[in-house]
């Protein structure tokens, strides 16, 4: 090999060990060395003018090909990115609801125990309404009431009703013990 070009395996003698060229590698191989069709396995080495477009153009697909996968590297990072802020806020969003779920399951008990005590305040306001109509019938029952009594100017309503009680009830009315007495209006 001479320090201004490059041989082939082929074309040098090595040995069938040597190691396999990869795909990328031939390609590279097949670009800078360029077989001479006339002179059968006869290899054309490379002037240091061809060597050096050769290494620049080589440099420059590699630079396209960095910058492209730089701007992917830059778009994979950026909806990296977004993916993640998305995540946050998926997360943010779930222990919101979850806050809400408490809540909901605590107002839920708090109200299933103010059914229960209401139920129970119902039970015993219906416990004290029987008791007070009770009450009030007893208080009622040693009463009398008469109803069409016509009303006479500067009357004696006490002297009345003893007088009433004597006729209907054939009482004397030494006995006729009256504690209270009202005249209401029953219109």
């Amino acid at each position: 090999m001479s320090s201004s070009g490059i041989q082939t395996r082929q074309q040098t003698g090595q040995s069938a060990k040597a190691k396999k060229p990869t795909a990328k590698s031939t390609e590279v191989a097949n670009t800078s060395v360029m077989e001479d069709t006339e002179h059968r396995g006869a290899e054309r080495v490379m002037s240091d003018t061809e060597f050096k477009a050769f290494v620049v153009r080589s440099f420059n697909a590699l630079n396209d090909k960095l910058d492209t996968y730089e701007s992917r590297l830059c778009r994979l990072e950026t909806e990296m990115s977004t993916i993640t802020e998305k995540h946050n806020d998926f997360e943010r969003a779930l222990q919101y609801q979850g806050q809400y779920v408490d809540d909901f399951q605590a107002i839920k008990q708090e109200n299933m125990s103010l059914k229960r005590n209401f139920n129970g305040q119902q039970e015993e306001v219906k416990i004290l309404k029987d008791k007070i109509e009770r009450m009030e019938q007893y208080s009622r029952s040693f009463n009398l009431r008469f109803v069409g009594v016509p009303e006479e100017k500067s009357e004696n309503t006490l002297e009345k009703i003893r007088d009433i009680v004597h006729k209907k009830f054939s009482l004397p009315k030494s006995l006729c013990r009256i504690w209270s007495y009202s005249r209401t209006n029953w219109r």
